[in-house]
């Protein structure tokens, strides 16, 4: 094989270049990129050879591959399950290949984009460009460290799956943007990765939720009566900080262009069903190497995939908790905007009878495998 791919060489020119073409990621191609969030100041040692570069001054957390399953294997950007890892070959395995990947990707558009923003800063960069389907495949790329060897990641803000896995901490949506060295400076900002996703953890439940709500709401209104029924967290700190993030996520203006996803693995795919074929050729797919991402369509998920049986008769699904995640979101802005803590303006949104209020929900994938 390696005397016939030596070969190549002799193709003629236009064949070599077909080939390069077809090695790179098709147009529409939604892809999943795996992510590790760190903190600059203390990154753990397995990592220290395998992260992005600072971008600012004031940056708090870094970027890294994801996090290995087995404890003493190390991180990779060219062993990730991302597609990125594949592109990372093209960009450097020829002269050939690296043009291909210009073809595939047009760098040129996001710097001329960036010197638009520097040249005009005024502009409303989500308005004249992010949302404007002609730039829907624009690409980002960025050096990464790999024990000692530069490497290109290649990411499509605005299609791409970017799965955080944050370490050792819960999850701070500010650290997306802060570590994110495809975020298009302070003037782009958030709003340009369009699909962010996190593991769901099953043991969050709706009932410690609640009880970080009257936590919450007795802190805001400093009622000392209610204080005083929960003077310890049942969970961790990290737990209910957790909760937190979550529900902010939720209520933050600058997320409106972002869907946020919890992927539940306990969550099977139902077969395709022929009254469904209209919502599956409109459903979003996203492409890992080794496996894909369905979105549910909100309202309709149990007709798209379901819980393997078990013996708990007494199982929370995910949407019990992404349904009570919305209601805690509703009632923290109300109360901030009648304590006047904010003056976010109230846009009630109905779900399935309830007032979720000014919030963005949480939406879910299923993962299935390619095998």
């Amino acid at each position: 094989m390696i005397c016939e791919f030596r070969r190549v060489s002799l193709l003629p020119p236009e064949l070599r270049t077909k080939i390069w073409d077809l090695a790179t990621r098709p147009a529409g191609f939604r892809g999943v990129q795996y992510f590790s969030i760190l903190p600059l100041h203390r990154p753990p040692e397995r990592f220290q050879h395998h992260v992005s570069n600072r971008l600012r001054p004031q940056q708090s957390f870094l970027l890294g591959p994801p996090m290995p399953t087995n404890e003493t294997a190390q991180p990779s950007w060219n062993n990730s399950e991302s597609t990125y890892a594949i592109d990372s070959g093209l960009w450097t395995a020829c002269k050939e290949s690296r043009a291909a990947m210009y073809r595939c990707y047009r760098p040129e558009e996001r710097s001329d984009f960036l010197q638009q923003l520097k040249e005009k800063p005024h502009l409303r960069w989500d308005i004249v460009y992010w949302r404007n389907p002609k730039h829907f495949d624009t690409s980002a790329t960025f050096m990464v460290n790999d024990m000692h060897t530069n490497r290109f990641v290649t990411v499509l803000p605005a299609q791409d799956l970017i799965f955080i896995q944050p370490y050792d901490r819960p999850f701070n949506p500010a650290c997306i943007y802060d570590s994110m060295p495809f975020a298009a400076g302070d003037a782009a900002g958030f709003g340009e990765l369009s699909n962010v996703a996190l593991e769901f953890d099953p043991s969050w439940n709706v009932m410690e939720l609640r009880e970080y709500q009257r936590q919450w709401k007795a802190a805001v209104l400093d009622d000392e009566a209610c204080l005083a029924r929960f003077p310890d967290r049942p969970r961790t700190y990290e737990r209910y900080d957790t909760y937190d993030q979550l529900v902010t996520v939720s209520q933050r203006s600058w997320t409106q262009s972002t869907n946020f996803w919890l992927v539940d693995r306990r969550l099977r795919r139902k077969r395709s069903s022929p009254a469904h074929e209209h919502l599956e050729k409109a459903q979003i797919v996203f492409h890992g190497n080794d496996c894909r991402f369905f979105a549910m369509p909100e309202g309709r998920e149990d007709q798209f995939c379901y819980y393997p049986p078990t013996k708990n008769q007494n199982l929370e699904t995910i949407w019990d908790f992404t349904l009570e995640l919305d209601r805690v979101g509703s009632e923290q802005v109300i109360v901030q905007v009648e304590e006047g803590i904010c003056g976010m303006a109230i846009e009630p949104k109905i779900f399935e009878g309830v007032d979720t209020g000014y919030v963005n929900r949480w939406r879910v994938l299923v993962q299935e495998s390619n095998s």
